[in-house]
């Protein structure tokens, strides 16, 4: 979708800008943002995650997440209105609605007389609606920090099975509340 768009913004002299969030990087997730300028106050971000296994059950600002993965998935998706600010002003507020689905996996080797192999699933999906700042550090790199609050639900196929697995689906759905992006604008 990202490069269905970035014709688009180029017709419409806009930019597209690649990085990362420093909030997921120290939760685990080795990740990368993009984001594309549809118009001047009308961006589509991008982002998408990976984690291998045997981390800490907690994730960033100590979100739950299952214990004893092996791999772990991240994609999100969102809009975001960024008000225009006048020329030569180098921080700008935005807000917009973000979704984001969380997938962590682990495969296990099946009992009984007939071991069918398979894979459990544990998915988190989140809503959320942010507001934030972005500071223009330099023509082509900025910093942008947000808040969130929102909607979180947590779903498992075959289970997880263990007793802290079964503690996370009780816990109240929180979803990410804090990002902190770094972008290369291009």
């Amino acid at each position: 979708m990202l490069a269905l768009a970035a014709p688009t913004a180029t017709a419409q002299q806009g930019r597209v800008a690649l990085g990362g969030d420093a909030v997921l990087w120290a939760s685990g997730w080795q990740n990368v943002q993009g984001t594309v300028k549809l118009h001047p106050e009308l961006r589509l971000s991008m982002g998408w995650g990976v984690m291998a296994g045997n981390r800490t059950s907690t994730g960033g600002v100590l979100r739950p997440r299952p214990a004893d993965f092996e791999s772990a998935h991240l994609f999100s998706a969102g809009v975001r209105a960024v008000p225009q600010v006048q020329e030569g002003q180098s921080i700008q507020g935005f807000f917009g609605l973000d979704v984001a689905v969380e997938n962590y996996v682990q495969s296990f080797a099946g009992s009984g007389e007939v071991a069918v192999p398979g894979k459990m699933q544990w998915v988190r999906r989140d809503i959320r609606m942010v507001a934030g700042a972005e500071w223009r550090v330099h023509p082509s790199y900025s910093i942008g920090g947000h808040v969130a609050v929102g909607h979180s639900r947590t779903d498992e196929s075959m289970g997880f099975g263990s007793d802290l697995n079964r503690a996370l689906q009780s816990l109240p759905a929180m979803p990410r509340m804090i990002g902190l992006e770094f972008l290369r604008w291009f």
